[in-house]
Formats: C-alpha cells, structure tokens, sequence
C-alpha cells in the first residue's frame, strides 16, 4: 500500500518566549502550539516548505500519535495531501521568447508546483518539438513577439500530441489569455482566436487603414514579422500574476474545487493602455477546421 503524500504549505512562526508557544500564521489563518512534539515540527519544517512529507517523517516526530499530528496540521493548512491535477495532468512546460515572463512563471512553476508534476521551461521553439509533449502535459505559451506562423506551428504541435494548451500573447497593446485548448475537446483553437481578433481589427475604422490592415501589409512583405511590445515591469508582473491565476483556477485548482463549463470556454483580454479587462466565452471561427 502506498503511503499518502503531503506537501508543506507556507506559513511563518513566532516564538513567545514569555509563554513557550509558537505562534503560526499562514493563509488558513492564525494559531497558537503548545506541543513541544509540534513545536519541534513546525520550527524543523520552516525551511522544507514546498517538500514532499510520508508517514514516516511525521512518525519520526509524533510516534504513535502521528495521525493526530497529521490531522491537525492538514485542519490548519499546514500541510496538505499531494492531489493530482486537474484533467490528470503530470507535466507542465512553459514556452515564452518573452525574458521577464520567464523569469516570473518559471519561478512560479519550479517554486510552488515541481513537488506536484514535472516541470519543464523552453524558450525557443525548435527546442519544443524535442520536449516529450503527451495527453498528460500541459503547454503554457506566452509570445511577446507574436508570430501567427508559429503560433499556428503551436496549435498543431500540440494538436497532434494529444496534449493541452494554455496560449497567452501580446497584440495590439492587448495581453490575451484563450481559453484552454484541447484538440480532442474540439473546442475554439488559438486560431479561432486570433481569427476574430483580426476580423474586428480590420473593421474598426474603415475610413483609414486599421491596425489590422497594415499588419496584414507587413505579414504579406515579411512573414516573419512579429508585432511586440517592450513591457513595462509593472506590466510584466500584471500580465505574470494573470497566467499564474489562470493556471490555479483551471490545472491547480487552488481556487478552488468546481469549474463550470462556460468557465473552459472563457477567454480574456486584457488592455495593458487602460488597464481594462474583459471576458467572453470563445467560440469557433468560420474559416478554422478545428471542429471538424
């Protein structure tokens, strides 16, 4: 029988040396150990948090009351069972061609969920197709520059392994984050996506050429053309703090344990000029295969 898995949660202590306890506070709330047994614990674990703990390492401390110990610390979110993702997920990679997102998400991912699946970071994508992308992986891609060639090289990696895709990138001033790809699911891909973004650029202002139109122009010159946006920090910790949101809400579940269905289908838009956000529920583009 395998034993249970628990992951230590962040929490901080302080130590009343008038009364011998240990005050612990963390995002549960706040509380105060008697315990020596506990004490010892808490204080042992304060640099292990993150870490993997089995039966063993609570016996080590608690004996025969170990289970006691445990449940107290899981009622107090001191600790908490290692459950599986969302959708079985076991793998998370990260693609950006943007520094500053890399730094931020891949500090999230090693940090906070390597101790829950494996992780992997890739910030060229010729180096993407070498990563072992299955129906147990989750891609999460930012582009900043936007290339439509390879984001669709992007959609059909995925696509054809079977795999999940969360596609956040930079157009127009605007960061977006579609809603999660699934080729199985036949759900709006990320070139439905961009497909209606380009549709209402192109109308905007039909008295004088659109953003839209003259990026169409410069795409026709040179198909390797990107649109970017140098990034302000303030922005870069914006735009990091929204994916990582997104990944707790639909792979993580940290936010909680329900998803409604309207919820996989919702895509966001966020204007980095006005700080105005908005959501809608995806749906498919008229000249994307993606259903079929």
């Amino acid at each position: 029988m395998n034993s249970i898995e628990y992951i230590v949660n962040n929490f901080i202590y302080h130590h009343i040396d008038s009364l011998n306890e240990l005050v612990i506070q963390n995002d549960m709330g706040i509380i105060k150990i008697h315990n020596n047994e506990m004490k010892t614990f808490i204080i042992n674990m304060d640099d292990r948090v993150n870490e993997v703990l089995i039966d063993v390492d609570f016996m080590e401390y608690f004996k025969e009351n170990y289970k006691a110990a445990i449940s107290f610390l899981e009622e107090y979110g001191i600790i908490q069972k290692k459950e599986k993702f969302n959708f079985d997920i076991r793998k998370i990679t990260l693609f950006t061609n943007e520094n500053k997102i890399l730094k931020h998400i891949g500090n999230f991912l090693k940090e906070d969920l390597e101790n829950r699946c494996e992780i992997s970071i890739v910030d060229n994508l010729e180096d993407l197709n070498e990563i072992a992308l299955d129906e147990e992986t989750c891609l999460i891609v930012f582009l900043n520059p936007y290339r439509k060639d390879e984001a669709t090289r992007i959609r059909d990696l995925v696509a054809s392994r079977e795999s999940y895709l969360l596609m956040t990138y930079i157009y127009n001033n605007h960061f977006y984050i579609d809603s999660l790809y699934k080729e199985k699911w036949k759900n709006p891909c990320h070139l439905c996506h961009i497909g209606h973004i380009e549709s209402q650029l192109r109308s905007d202002d039909e008295n004088q050429m659109s953003y839209q139109n003259l990026i169409d122009m410069l795409y026709h010159e040179d198909q390797k053309f990107g649109t970017k946006l140098c990034l302000t920090n303030g922005q870069v910790l914006n735009i990091s703090s929204q994916i990582v949101n997104k990944v707790n809400k639909l792979i993580t579940l940290t936010s909680g344990n329900v998803i409604f269905s309207e919820e996989l289908l919702e895509s966001t838009q966020f204007n980095l000029v006005e700080n105005t956000k908005q959501q809608d529920i995806s749906i498919h583009w008229e000249l994307c295969d993606c259903y079929e």
